[in-house]
């Protein structure tokens, strides 16, 4: 009875790591970082270099989802080890949460943006292995119903977004001989992916009080994805992003000639920085903007506590090591 309880659980136990193998997924291994992870049939590697590569993921067709993409990025002496997608928001606006999946520890971010007639909805899953941090940023692409002529419907979020932790639990560190491909998938593989042409036909205008565009042809286009700000300042808060090439109708100018206020949308003016990107047409008779009043920041207290080492605790300048804490093994407090 006793060997047929044991021959029961082993085969259980086979089972259920048959299961957790995708022999149907697509591999791909990072050989220079020695990491290596699994994709769905459907799915594309569209750029790849050591540092960042870009896998177009399949999609479920006729909503108004443009694309999914997953980004990967690796960065060397990071801290802390973070995706790219959160560097340049406000402290605070994005909360991170650690996971523990297939036996490796995670932090978790998301956060969303958007662009005249897109959105770009984000989740950043973050790993390290000594002074290396590999990032998984998946990128669901969307359209707002507004920029159709006949809106289709909404893409379900739940269903789309479920094969992300899916991917990130095939993610592996590779020990041993290194595999010689790079990329291990049939050579032409049959891709769901549709790009989405949309011709965005912008609302008729109703002059108000608070919109009234110069109409003197005046257009910047930016060099760069440039944060769009309420004032001419970066103290004051980003309501969009003013993407690189695009070109944007200019409304006016700071009193100092240092931001531009642009038309991101039909309706909605913010300001950009002027080196973020370059003007067309006669300035000189672009009118100057007094700035609006300059918001008082709310200090974000820091928490020294997840510092757990003296020397990323050293860097914080709000915080220090306290050697005799924690039964004398030391802990970072606050000054």
């Amino acid at each position: 009875m006793k060997n047929l309880v044991k021959l029961v659980a082993v085969f259980i136990l086979v089972s259920i790591l048959a299961a957790c193998h995708l022999p149907s997924w697509y591999t791909y291994a990072n050989t220079t970082y020695h990491f290596q992870l699994q994709f769905p049939p459907g799915g594309a590697v569209v750029t790849n270099t050591p540092t960042a590569a870009r896998i177009q993921l399949p999609i479920v067709a006729g909503t108004n989802l443009a694309e999914k993409y997953l980004d990967i990025s690796v960065a060397t002496g990071v801290f802390p080890c973070l995706t790219p997608e959160a560097a340049g928001y406000e402290p605070g606006s994005l909360t991170p949460v650690h996971l523990t999946i297939n036996g490796l520890d995670w932090t978790k971010v998301s956060g969303g943006e958007g662009a005249a007639g897109s959105y770009y909805q984000w989740t950043g899953y973050s790993t390290g292995s000594g002074d290396i941090c590999v990032s998984l940023t998946f990128v669901l692409h969307s359209h707002p119903p507004g920029v159709y002529a006949t809106p289709p419907p909404e893409f379900d979020l739940v269903g789309e977004s479920h094969v992300f932790e899916l991917i990130v639990d095939t993610f592996t560190w590779l020990v041993g001989p290194l595999p010689t491909l790079v990329v291990t998938y049939t050579p032409t593989p049959v891709v769901s992916f549709t790009p989405t042409v949309v011709i965005f036909i912008p609302p008729t205008l109703v002059p108000t009080t608070t919109f009234t565009p110069t109409g003197l042809g005046l257009f910047f286009i930016p060099h760069l994805n440039a944060y769009c700000r309420s004032g001419p300042d970066p103290i004051f808060d980003s309501i969009g992003v003013a993407m690189k090439g695009q070109s944007y109708l200019i409304d006016g100018r700071n009193t100092e000639n240092t931001w531009f206020r642009i038309m991101l949308e039909p309706n909605k003016y913010c300001w950009v920085l002027q080196s973020t990107g370059s003007a067309s047409g006669d300035l000189s008779k672009l009118r100057a903007l007094f700035s609006p009043p300059t918001p008082t920041p709310t200090p974000v207290p820091i928490d020294c506590s997840q510092y757990t080492d003296p020397r990323s605790c050293g860097k914080v300048q709000a915080c220090t090591w306290d050697y005799s804490a924690n039964n004398q093994k030391g802990l970072c407090k606050s000054k």
